[in-house]
């Protein structure tokens, strides 16, 4: 399923590359604003299709568009879980 990205989707990616300065939260790997856009990506730990979380902050992290983002979504979910405890707590994540 294909999701649309609507102006304020843009806008709230670029307000996250910020916040995070944009740095990948997974690798530490910091890039420059002017390039971010192709390299960094927001990541919804729960999908972006649920309106609901679509944006909370506590629901995204900066990552790498490859490989940290792939892998974090893919074979290191658990990882990604774990990091998401880390950061906002257990009574937060849930």
């Amino acid at each position: 399923m294909k999701i649309k990205l609507r102006k304020v989707d843009r806008l709230f990616s670029q307000i996250q590359r910020f916040r995070f300065d944009y740095t990948c939260q997974k690798c530490g790997r910091k890039y420059n604003p002017e390039s971010s856009l192709y390299n960094l990506g927001v990541s919804h730990y729960y999908g972006r299709s649920r309106e609901n979380t679509r944006f909370d902050d506590d629901n995204v992290t900066l990552l790498c568009n490859f490989p940290c983002h792939r892998k974090w979504e893919g074979e290191e979910r658990g990882d990604y879980t774990e990091y998401m405890i880390n950061r906002l707590g257990q009574k937060g994540f849930v």
